[in-house]
């Protein structure tokens, strides 16, 4: 099974880890949903919910707004704490404000 990820998704960075495309093969007998709510069928990957410190927003992009990415690897997800790591994306500096781990339903 592949996805496409977008660039953006990959160039992100967790204190000092980028978001790398995993190496393993998946191979799973369910349906992944990467987009949608969590209460579809499938499987959900884990993801932070990212906000933006002050002035930070890229363009088009709202300073008030939060963003949901989802983290590819096991080791960045488990070096992340929620109201502690901080980051970038897209050149703009982010805190993360929560965790949701896997789900497939």
């Amino acid at each position: 099974m592949t996805a496409r990820l977008q660039p953006e998704t990959l160039a992100l960075v967790l204190g000092a880890a980028t978001n790398e495309e995993p190496t393993a093969d998946v191979d799973l007998a369910l349906r992944a949903n990467i987009s949608g709510n969590r209460n579809e069928l499938g499987v959900k990957p884990r993801t932070v919910t990212l906000k933006w410190q002050d002035g930070a927003a890229p363009d088009g992009y709202q300073q008030s707004g939060t963003l949901i990415v989802p983290i590819l690897t096991e080791a960045l997800w488990d070096a992340v704490e929620a109201d502690v790591t901080t980051g970038t994306y897209l050149g703009g500096a982010v805190d993360v404000v929560a965790k949701t781990p896997e789900f497939k339903k």
